[in-house]
């Protein structure tokens, strides 16, 4: 999605800012090659993973997620299109926050709580079943009768009944801002302008959709978002860690994949340089 420098622009908008696609792959070419050697120990890790129990599929399927989600920006950085790596991060952190709540040695140092499993399941289906309720006495179409099917074979999958499903005060899971603010490293501010960018609100709205003019009137802004080398460089920094929690909830022991990931580590903490 290139931009055209010649077209006409807002006054306060200038050709230098709107970027060609090989500009902004190089400003995040060193960024790309470490999310991509990351993404390749994390599909190692997950190779042939089958037979997984209910609290193994869970993380398992996280780690899928996290893959995906880190093809996903590598697509758009070669599109020359970062208007996604805020709701991306959003994903990303929702995922990294649940597996380190789940995996921490630090909450079970044997890794053998269901507690934190039974929550987490809990938590996913309370909304689902909220709605369920609502509309159990109505004439549901196609479309909700088989959404009704999806809750109930994930109620079923889950080993859970309706009535095990509490309100959700009760069920005991932490709101994703107490998993990011236990995260750290700008983790729950990086969430919150990802939840910006998936609602549309006017603090996005400046930011990524419109440009503010000297007088104070506004010009819409359709040229793609500039994609940032820390988005990336936090990808893999906070990566590592669930990698090596989830090696370790796998019992994975590979000398090889530990001097890897203690690689990856000191390259994310490397200053960008550009």
């Amino acid at each position: 999605m290139s931009q055209n420098p010649d077209a006409v622009l807002p006054d306060d908008v200038t050709p230098d800012d709107v970027m060609p696609d090989d500009v902004m792959f190089d400003d995040c070419r060193a960024e790309a090659a470490l999310v991509g050697d990351f993404l390749l120990q994390l599909e190692a890790l997950l190779h042939g993973a089958h037979g997984l129990t209910r609290g193994q599929a869970i993380v398992a399927g996280h780690l899928v997620r996290i893959v995906k989600i880190g093809r996903r920006m590598l697509r758009d950085l070669a599109d020359g299109d970062g208007d996604q790596q805020f709701p991306l991060t959003r994903q990303y952190l929702d995922s990294y926050s649940s597996l380190v709540y789940l995996l921490s040695p630090a909450l079970d140092p044997l890794g053998l709580d269901d507690v934190r499993f039974d929550q987490y399941l809990k938590d996913s289906l309370v909304a689902e079943l909220d709605l369920l309720r609502s509309t159990r006495d109505e004439r549901p179409n196609d479309v909700e009768r088989r959404l009704l099917a999806e809750l109930d074979r994930a109620l079923t999958t889950a080993q859970l009944t309706e009535a095990e499903v509490p309100g959700r005060r009760k069920i005991g899971w932490p709101s994703a801002e107490v998993r990011m603010r236990a995260v750290g490293d700008g983790a729950y501010l990086a969430y919150r302008s990802g939840s910006n960018a998936v609602h549309g609100t006017w603090i996005d709205l400046l930011r990524a959709q419109l440009t503010l003019a000297h007088d104070g009137t506004f010009a819409v802004r359709l040229e793609p978002e500039r994609f940032r080398p820390e988005v990336l460089r936090r990808f893999v920094r906070l990566g590592v860690p669930v990698i090596q929690l989830s090696a370790r909830f796998f019992d994975v022991r590979d000398d090889s994949l530990h001097a890897t990931l203690r690689e990856l580590e000191e390259r994310a903490a490397e200053p960008s340089p550009n």
